[in-house]
Formats: C-alpha cells, sequence, structure tokens
C-alpha cells in the first residue's frame, strides 16, 4: 500500500501451533514492500506529537528506538470474563478463562461455559462444537467429550497453512513411531494461480 513497514517479532517461528518446520520469511516481507524485521522483543510504545517511539531490545543487551507513524499491536486475544459474576458463584477461572471439563462443565454445578471464555483454541467451529457437546450433555444424552487435539485451524499468512492433530515435534516428544511427507508447493496448483514458488 505504499507504506514501508518494520516487524518486531519476539519469536523466529510465529506459526500457530509450534510447526517449527513454517517459519516467517523476513526476505518475503521486504519483497511485499516492507522495510525491516527484528527477532527482539518489543518493550514500549510512546506517542511523540505526530509520530510514535517504539522502544526494542538491540539484540546485544541493550534497547533501541525506533520512530514511525504508526505501531499495530498483535500480542493475541483472550475471551472476556470480567465483570460476569464468576467469582461470586465460585466459578474457578484460569489464566484468563472459565476452566472446563470436556463437556464444558465448569467448577459450579449447572453452569457451562463454551467458546473464547472458555479458553484456547479461540476458533468459531471450536465454540459451535462446544455448543453441540454442551447442550447435549445439560439434556442427559452422551455426547463425545472434546477433544482439543482433533481441532483444526488455520494460519493467517500466505501462503495460509492448515494444521491438525500433534505437531512432528510433538509427535517425536512422546516417542511415536512417525512418517514425515513433504512435497513442494512448486507443484501444487495454488502456487501456479498465486505465482509463488517458496514453501515446501
Amino acid at each position: 500500500m505504499g507504506a514501508d513497514v518494520t516487524v518486531v517479532e519476539v519469536l523466529r517461528n510465529s506459526a500457530r501451533r509450534g510447526r517449527r518446520d513454517f517459519r516467517f520469511r523476513p526476505q518475503g516481507v521486504r519483497e511485499a514492500g516492507h522495510q525491516d524485521s527484528y527477532w527482539r522483543q518489543g518493550h514500549q510504545a510512546r506517542q511523540e506529537s505526530d509520530q510514535v517511539a517504539a522502544t526494542i531490545d538491540d539484540g546485544k543487551g541493550g534497547t533501541q528506538t525506533l520512530t514511525v507513524e504508526r505501531v499495530i499491536s498483535a500480542v493475541g486475544v483472550t475471551g472476556n470474563i470480567e465483570n460476569l459474576g464468576l467469582e461470586k458463584v465460585g466459578v474457578k477461572t484460569e489464566r484468563g478463562a472459565v476452566v472446563i471439563d470436556a463437556l464444558s462443565r465448569t467448577s459450579v454445578p449447572g453452569i457451562y461455559a463454551i467458546g473464547d471464555v472458555a479458553g484456547p483454541p479461540l476458533l468459531a467451529h471450536k465454540a459451535e462444537h462446544e455448543g453441540v457437546t454442551c447442550v447435549e450433555a445439560i439434556k442427559g444424552l452422551k455426547p463425545h467429550p472434546m477433544d482439543k487435539r482433533l481441532i483444526p485451524g488455520c494460519t493467517y499468512c500466505s501462503p495460509q497453512i492448515a494444521s491438525v492433530g500433534l505437531t512432528e515435534q510433538a509427535a517425536k516428544e512422546k516417542k511415536l513411531d512417525i512418517r514425515v511427507g513433504r512435497f513442494p508447493f512448486v507443484g501444487n496448483a495454488r502456487r501456479s494461480r498465486s505465482a509463488r514458488t517458496r514453501g515446501s
């Protein structure tokens, strides 16, 4: 859009679910018209007239200041559980989310929670399935418990990344006998339509 952009990211691998084989490529960002990328921790952003002074690690144990026109902070989202009176009735919460079991039951009998307030992953299809499981449990049916390992997700980058289940690293840590398959993106029809060649 005609603007230089500086990306500050504390994690070298910012892909969803810790996929170590999916990595952010600064070169691709520069080709898209961005200016620079830093794998560092951001500390603060201070408004100065019509600009913003952002302080980040300098990679040498100190800090440095970047002066920019705008700052967009993307540090994750969480469900809104404030001012619901949960503490008054004894509903247990943890790390900003209502604690539930696999049937969406909270620590208080008769109170259920679904969706973003029930913790990650914060996905619409996860919330929808929790809703079905929750209602079936309330009706006294026998719904199957929610298994979050089976929830598919997507990382909105370019190209997009779809994922479900254990990552390769997680499977290896569990000492599972696995086979890993890779296919070059250059042979994918999506690549032909988008004129992109990187990735496998």
